[in-house]
């Protein structure tokens, strides 16, 4: 699970797949297959805003109840 602002997101990636959370999991895969990635990041996201949303575009509008 990711959470968190665009680094995240996959700002600043050359190419959709080369963000170092698709890297970390396409590298933690290898060693357990049925390993799967949900990602509640998005780009401008705070600290504050992990916790304590208002007007985010994800389910519960939080990202850390989204993770429960």
């Amino acid at each position: 699970m990711a959470k968190g602002d665009s680094l995240a997101a996959g700002g600043g990636a050359s190419q959709p797949g080369n963000a170092y959370v698709d890297l970390v999991y396409q590298h933690e895969r290898a060693r357990i297959p049925d390993l799967q990635l949900v990602n509640f990041s998005y780009s401008g996201t705070t600290t504050t805003m992990v916790l304590h949303c208002g007007g985010c575009t994800y389910g519960t509008a939080i990202q850390l109840g989204d993770a429960k």
